[in-house]
């Protein structure tokens, strides 16, 4: 096993724990050896540990701690494929931080049910939790959290030819990056955002925005990445600044 030196800590930690009826201690224990054959998929194993772990959490009432074994129950049992399991989880987590107020924690198991409804093909369901998260985040300023959720809606509004919605989610993903000072990522969007003009037939407004594109590529050393957007730049008819001042002069 990977984790053999860890595992065998926390099984000491277990037997210690029991002994001095500490059910924090053994909580945290059950947890951190449930986490490792997580992580190496002895599933069943898993879930046995974590089980425990959740039983104490919630005959203690330790919410924070709770919320995060009850989230990854409901991981576990999507990795297993049960999805209903997985699903009653999510939705119990869910509950239990809109009581407590954890919003950081709600926003996380928002992503879990979006990503759990793509998972069971159902994009609509998908898009209202990722939304959901979105919200969260704005509302906290969360800004690296909104370009995240915008970025799980993106493709979503995409493929639902949701064009109002999908153009508001570019700008503001656009607006996110660079706020956030990742050019790269802003470069992204913005090749996106005249894609999608561009489909629409409006070459006109797509242009500045390749050509910024391709300006924020060059900047963090995106060669190949730049000379795409040029060369799709050229093709629309547009000439390099440079070639413009040769010409009026």
């Amino acid at each position: 096993m990977k984790f053999e030196g860890r595992m065998e800590e926390l099984r000491d930690a277990l037997d210690a724990a029991r002994e001095k009826g500490d059910r924090a201690a053994e909580a945290s224990a059950l947890y951190g050896i449930g986490q490792i054959y997580f992580k190496e998929k002895v599933w069943e194993a898993a879930l046995d540990f974590w089980s425990q772990c959740e039983r104490i959490c919630r005959e203690e009432n330790r919410s924070g701690e709770w919320l995060q074994v009850a989230a990854d129950l409901g991981d576990l049992a999507t990795a297993q494929e049960r999805w209903d399991q997985a699903q009653e989880w999510y939705q119990e987590a869910l509950a239990r931080a809109e009581e407590t107020g954890a919003v950081q924690v709600l926003a996380r198991i928002w992503d879990r049910v979006g990503s759990l409804a793509l998972k069971l093909n159902r994009p609509g369901a998908a898009l209202g939790a990722f939304s959901r998260g979105e919200s969260l985040c704005r509302a906290g300023g969360d800004r690296i959290g909104r370009l995240y959720f915008l970025e799980q809606m993106i493709p979503i509004l995409k493929s639902a030819d949701a064009e109002e919605r999908l153009e508001e989610a570019l700008r503001q993903a656009i607006t996110l990056a660079e706020a956030l000072g990742d050019r790269e990522r802003m470069a992204l969007w913005l090749v996106a955002l005249a894609d999608h003009h561009l489909r629409a037939g409006r070459a006109g407004e797509a242009e500045p925005l390749l050509a910024l594109a391709h300006d924020r590529y060059v900047a963090v050393g995106k060669t190949d990445e730049a000379n795409l957007v040029k060369n799709q730049l050229l093709r629309l008819g547009w000439r390099p600044p440079n070639d413009e001042e040769a010409a009026s002069s």
